[in-house]
């Protein structure tokens, strides 16, 4: 028994794997930028080479360039890892960037390049500087920025090593930088947005419109449940912001991450019929007839559960 609760206790230890997210990570609204295996959701600008290999966003031939995010953030907790090839190396995290120009002008540049007189490792260059930042060559190291308004927070390897206030931008693109005749790798982006505000209120649906089917045979019902938004009948649709001037159906969920939320009662697939999935895996499948859906608040998002009403 004794044995059987070290191993227990051993395993409590393991630090999550790079590139997963654990679920108290999910719960606490923790988004995953990278996925270990591509590069899907970001963009190379400029003329460096960009590639994955063993779990690593690499980039170490090519000219000067930056991989850019393709979602814009404002306020947000940003976990990135980076393993400097050499004491010299010249690289850095944009943040706040705009898509087109230079990133370092349009917003932000969380400098990786301890030789930089005025701005070394740590510092956000040309806004705030910091010399308690320093790069271990060849083994992974790891930046916790929080920007939250004009206040940004920087942790290298879990010590602040900055503090500093400035509102030049307050909205943009992450990016990561490679210089040319430089070798830099990235892994386990991660990104928690901050100041979320549920999209429903527990209570009533004040704030969200029903958008009817074009001549449904049976409208849908939409009801709150003990803080549950609850949806079955249909097919119609629930759409929040102002009354659409042109109401049309929603048939699936596809849309539910951009301000629209589906209704049942559309399609036959009968795998979805008892299956029960995550919001993005719904957004991908339609719904058998006769369902209904139940959608509660965690955070800034919505879990969706699927039950059969037969």
């Amino acid at each position: 028994m004794r044995t059987l609760v070290l191993l227990f206790a051993a395993a409590a230890l393991v630090p999550a794997q790079p590139n997963q997210l654990t679920p108290e990570q999910i719960r606490a609204g923790w988004i995953l930028l990278f996925d270990g295996e591509s590069l899907f959701g970001w963009t190379p600008e400029g003329k460096a080479e960009w590639r994955v290999q063993d779990g690593s966003i690499v980039a170490d031939a090519g000219g000067d360039g930056w991989l850019r995010q393709n979602t814009s953030f404002s306020d947000y907790v940003l976990h990135i890892e980076f393993r400097a090839s050499a004491p010299n190396t010249n690289s850095g995290v944009f943040f706040r960037s705009a898509e087109t120009g230079e990133p370092h002008i349009t917003g932000y540049e969380l400098q990786i390049w301890d030789k930089h007189e005025k701005y070394p490792t740590g510092s956000l260059v040309n806004y705030a500087a910091t010399d308690k930042g320093h790069l271990t060559p060849g083994q992974w190291q790891s930046f916790d920025l929080e920007a939250a308004g004009d206040h940004y927070t920087v942790r290298l390897d879990g010590r602040i090593i900055l503090d500093a206030h400035d509102a030049h931008s307050l909205i943009g693109h992450l990016g990561l930088q490679h210089k040319a005749n430089n070798s830099i790798a990235f892994r386990d982006i991660r990104l928690k947005p901050l100041g979320l505000k549920p999209l429903f209120n527990d209570g009533d649906l004040s704030g969200w419109n029903i958008v009817d089917a074009p001549k449904p045979q049976e409208r849908p019902q939409w009801t709150m449940r003990d803080g549950v938004l609850h949806v079955e009948k249909g097919p119609g649709g629930l759409r929040s912001g102002p009354t659409p001037s042109k109401p049309a159906c929603i048939p699936t969920a596809a849309s539910s991450f951009v301000g629209h939320l589906a209704c049942s009662g559309q399609a036959t697939s009968p795998r979805s019929r008892t299956a029960t999935r995550t919001a993005t895996e719904r957004s991908r499948k339609t719904m058998g007839p006769a369902q209904s859906i139940a959608i509660s608040r965690l955070g800034g998002w919505f879990p969706m559960t699927a039950s059969s009403s037969r």
